[in-house]
């Protein structure tokens, strides 16, 4: 759910990473 991160729409891979910081 990154659907508040504009970034994921740029770059899925980032928008994981974050998802994965944010989760851990």
């Amino acid at each position: 759910m990154v659907e508040w991160l504009p970034s994921t729409r740029m770059s899925p891979t980032a928008a994981h990473r974050s998802e994965r910081l944010l989760v851990a």
